[in-house]
């Protein structure tokens, strides 16, 4: 079809056939915009564009790289001083390699490699005094191998390949330029490689400054391709720039100042092809700036005189497209300079004013403009219906302040126009509001003031009486005339409530409202009316008007507005009523449109409201339509919009669409098959349905734009995101995601939803807004998952970024055992501490109770036998010894004599017949005796002086009775434990000891 297109469009040109006419009726319509400094592009001359595998649109410029994603333009600039950043701002060319890196070519020579991973350069800066470097002079192309190496072409030296072990440069040029033709500065000039394509055999390809050349990299050997053999003053037209493969295994070649050339490879043959053919000598004309294949298989071209074209292959024929202002005013006609087609088919256009991007679209709404002229021949009238009849080939038009009925044959487009009587006391103005053809084929006319039936064969208007004219001096403003399913025939006023008319037998009936009768119609303004599926009549108008007529009662059902209830209707002007086959009405209102269950109900419940915040744009619903798939249609002052009630889906058209009429449109009629009619002023649009709901099914992926941590970038690409993740630590606890849909021509019907698994509990459905931002979550993994889709039916595929957010270290299972570990020991600790401290507390009451004790014994008693004793006795009693003997010194014999004696060796428990004399000196009592320290021994087995007296034991304690410096005497306790004498006894004995002494 598109093929055709061109073909006829050639036609028309060379036939004489207006062009505008001809680009009204393509199937394909052009859009077109253009980028500058105001619209984000850094500048608006650009060197050079490349679309990347995701569809990223990449923008070299002599100020920065621009990367477009359809809505704005991200820059790329060296930064001094980091060598991650780009290594230059002048552009002059940009390649993807099969890693999808990006290499950026510069006008002051040198490469950058931006790694899509990381988000950083690797750079290869010039250096004319390094070997296996580049030279400091403009790069004109690069090129990736099919083995993914890296060739660089640079300005009069020639092609340079990367080593991809060594990572250094080397160097060759295209020709040893031995033939004479060339002196010394031709032989710099021509030694330029500007594109390379690699055939299937591994062959290179080059556009040259100097022709078309092979290069073998077996042989390592170049070869020209000519035409014919340079000469010294003789134009060349293989200045070659630009290079593309043909299907026919031939190569088309754009050249300064030879236009187009091709070169067939199956019998070396070349053909020129030149669209100045009155300056084909000129060396300023026929310069060819870029070509680029298109979808079709025709040449897009750019050139530095004639703008943008076309060059169709199969006619061999140039279009430049500014040479006809009817195709778009907009489109470069002068200097262009690169042109790209996306995925898309947008096409891209550099020129002198900045980027142009032209939209190829399949036209979804022909207008056909209707050219209503009123009394004073002034082209100010509207298109109120369209209407096919059935059984002819005439078509019915009823316009608005013109000319009255239009009749169309639509064979021969003859058109005949009818005009009628208005009321005299009315505006003189024919206004034709409504047509109908009933099941037995009358047309019937509705207009401002009468009821008219059109006699087909005659073209006659025959007034069909309604009302009394002599009751009703002004106009009932008729608005809607519709058949029922019993044939009568139902037409609403603006004034006077509604008629029903029989065709049958020319009975009227009228129902107006009736303050004083509830059961009347709920207002006089009424401006639709529907049936639905029970037979019911629906009547909606202003002044809080929608009522349901019961025929078999005859009593109307007013609905009124109830604000506060989400199941009824909130509006008190309902505009237009639909019923569709699944049991709904449809109700549109100024606060929205309404989906309304009536079955079997006697007061209908609201469904769904859908509001500009559903998509509809506005609020206001003024006109509705089913089509053959039961979408519902709708007019809002700003957009036509459909809607599937099953899914719920909305999708808009307004400007951007076609509808270039400043209120959109007036009515939605049927007409025939599946096409759709909506009138407006100065004429109507035709559309299908059927096509434009197949044309908006494409869904979307979703590309991460920025990932931010405190508003500061933090650089990775989708590959690695998808493998590796996202690490953050626990202090990172603000960061945010931006994501992209790419869309360059309708942006804004994307619609993005998306989730933080891990933390949110569901989707959430962002709208247009491509901006998350996450705040203070705890260590974990998470995965962040965003889709897209257009309208929010049916979603594109989630775009998934695993996330690991680190815990601090208080968080940590290590660090949590090791906190309730010291807690632990902290409170065994505290424990052991306070028990000690009561122990200890408690010894030291034992201590001065046991002292207490024997002090009051000591001094009840009268003689020292008796105090030694009694000491004895409770040292037994109250401190739990096994055996208590104390010595008092025989100062003359030096020996120490038991006095007391108490234990269980001693039968008689406190008889010292048994104890035996120890000298001062011998032993373990002799020797505190001479010492005057107090012992206490935790192992007597160990300890080679003790002597045993009666039976052993392992603990004693000795503690001497000093007196003005002197030892007195010895108390000797034992025990048969082990270590059993503590401090409390030593304390206890040492006190005893001194009250004994004294």
């Amino acid at each position: 079809m598109r093929l055709i297109r061109r073909v006829i469009l050639f036609c028309g040109l060379l036939a004489g056939t207006p062009f505008s006419n001809i680009v009204a009726q393509m199937p394909i319509e052009w859009r077109v915009n253009t980028f500058d400094e105001s619209k984000g592009l850094s500048s608006r001359k650009i060197t050079h564009m490349l679309e990347d595998h995701r569809g990223y649109l990449w923008i070299g410029t002599p100020d920065g790289l621009n990367r477009f994603d359809g809505y704005g333009f991200k820059v790329f600039r060296k930064i001094p001083g980091d060598s991650t950043s780009i290594g230059g701002n002048y552009i002059t060319y940009i390649a993807e390699d099969k890693n999808n890196n990006i290499w950026i070519a510069f006008l002051t020579g040198g490469v950058s490699c931006y790694n899509t991973t990381t988000g950083r350069f690797r750079n290869y800066p010039p250096n004319n005094l390094k070997k296996g470097s580049l030279p400091s002079s403009e790069i004109s192309t690069i090129f990736t191998d099919s083995k993914n190496e890296i060739w660089v072409g640079v300005t009069q030296r020639g092609l340079y390949h990367l080593d991809p072990k060594t990572g250094l440069f080397i160097h060759r040029s295209i020709n040893d330029f031995s033939d004479p033709f060339y002196t010394p500065q031709l032989k710099v000039i021509y030694n330029t490689v500007y594109e390379i394509y690699e055939d299937k055999q591994g062959l290179f390809w080059m556009a040259t400054h100097d022709g078309l050349y092979t290069y073998d990299r077996k042989t390592d050997r170049f070869t020209p391709i000519r035409n014919e053999q340079p000469r010294i003053g003789v134009l060349r037209n293989d200045l070659f720039g630009t290079i593309i493969p043909d299907s026919t295994k031939g190569f088309w070649l754009g050249s300064w100042a030879g236009g187009i050339s091709y070169y067939n490879i199956k019998d070396n043959n070349w053909k020129i092809f030149k669209y100045d053919t009155a300056h084909r000598d000129k060396e300023t004309a026929n310069v060819i700036s870029d070509l680029k294949r298109n979808a079709r298989g025709d040449l897009w071209v750019t050139t530095y005189d004639r703008g943008f074209g076309l060059f169709t292959v199969r006619l061999n024929s140039y279009l430049f497209f500014g040479d006809h202002d009817s195709f778009h005013t907009n489109i470069p006609a002068k200097q262009t300079y690169k042109v790209l087609e996306d995925r898309e088919r947008n096409i891209w256009v550099s020129h002198i004013g900045g980027l142009t991007k032209i939209e190829q679209r399949r036209r979804l709404f022909f207008f056909k403009p209707i050219p209503v002229k009123n009394s004073y021949g002034v082209e100010a009238g509207e298109v109120r219906a369209v209407m096919h009849d059935r059984d002819s080939i005439h078509q019915y038009l009823a316009t608005a302040y013109g000319q009255g009925l239009y009749i169309i044959d639509t064979k021969s487009t003859d058109t005949t126009t009818l005009g009628f009587a208005t009321r005299p006391s009315e505006e003189k103005n024919m206004i034709v509001s409504d047509l109908l053809q009933d099941r037995a084929g009358k047309v019937w006319v509705l207009t401002r003031d009468y009821l008219f039936r059109l006699e087909k064969e005659t073209k006659k208007l025959v007034k069909v009486a309604l009302n009394d004219p002599d009751k009703a001096l002004r106009s009932d403003l008729y608005g809607r005339i519709m058949e029922d399913s019993k044939g009568l025939l139902w037409i609403t006023t603006a004034t006077n409530g509604v008629f029903r008319y029989d065709p049958a037998n020319g009975a009227v009936k009228h129902f107006c409202f009736d303050k004083a009768n509830p059961s009347s119609i709920g207002s006089d303004v009424i401006r639709t009316v529907a049936e639905d599926l029970e037979g019911r009549l629906w009547f909606g108008g202003i002044r809080g008007c929608l009522s349901i007529l019961d025929p078999a009662t005859g009593q109307f059902n007013n609905i009124y507005p109830q604000y506060l209830n989400p199941s009824a209707l909130a509006s008190n002007r309902v505009w237009s009523l639909r019923a569709d086959s699944l049991g709904y009405m449809w109700v549109a209102t100024d606060v929205g449109l309404y989906q309304v269950d009536y079955r079997k109900k006697r007061v209908p419940t609201v469904v769904k409201q859908y509001t500009a915040a559903d998509g509809l744009q506005a609020d206001l619903a003024t006109a509705l339509q089913l089509d053959n798939s039961g979408n519902i249609w709708a007019i809002t002052p700003v957009c036509l919009t459909m809607i599937n009630p099953v899914t719920k889906k909305v999708t808009s058209f307004n400007a951007q669409d076609g509808l270039l009429k400043e209120d959109i449109g007036i009515r939605l009629l049927q007409g025939p098959g599946s096409r759709m009619y909506m009138t407006a002023a100065g004429g109507y649009y035709q559309f299908d349905p059927a096509t434009i709901t197949k044309a908006t099914g494409k869904q979307p992926t979703v590309f991460i734009n920025s990932f931010k941590v405190f508003d500061r970038e933090r650089n990775f690409g989708d590959t690695g995101t998808r493998n590796a993740g996202l690490r953050l630590n626990y202090d990172e606890n603000f960061f945010s995601f931006e994501f992209v849909a790419i869309d360059f021509n309708r942006p804004e019907r994307q619609q993005y939803a998306y989730m933080l698994e891990g933390f949110d509990k569901d989707w959430i459905y962002s709208g247009n807004r491509r901006y998350a931002s996450y705040t203070n979550l705890p260590g974990g993994t998470y995965h962040f998952r965003v889709k897209a889709g257009i309208g929010g039916e049916t979603w594109g595929p989630e775009t998934v970024i695993p996330l690991k957010i680190s815990s601090p270290f208080y968080k940590q299972w290590w660090f949590i055992i090791a906190l309730i570990s010291a807690i632990a020991i902290a409170v065994i600790m505290a424990v052991r501490r306070r028990t000690k401290s009561v122990r200890a507390e408690k010894e030291e009451i034992e201590i001065q109770t046991a002292i207490n004790y024997f002090a009051s014994g000591i001094y009840e008693q009268q003689t020292v036998d008796a105090i030694l004793k009694d000491v004895a006795r409770n040292c037994i009693s109250r401190l739990h010894f096994e055996d208590c003997v104390i010595y008092l010194l025989d100062e003359y014999r030096q020996t120490l004599v038991p006095t007391s004696a108490f234990g269980l060796n001693n039968p008689s428990r406190d008889d010292v017949a048994n104890a035996i004399e120890i000298p001062i000196g011998t032993g373990i009592v002799g020797s505190v005796a001479l010492s005057g320290l107090s012992e206490m021994i935790a192992d007597t087995s160990l300890d080679k002086r003790y002597i045993v007296d009666g039976q052993a034991r392992f603990s004693e304690i000795t503690v001497p009775m000093i007196y003005d410096g002197k030892v007195l005497g010895i108390i000797d306790c034992e025990h048969s434990g082990k270590d059993f004498f503590t401090e409390k006894h030593l304390s206890i004995l040492t006190t005893i000891a001194s009250l004994c002494a004294n």
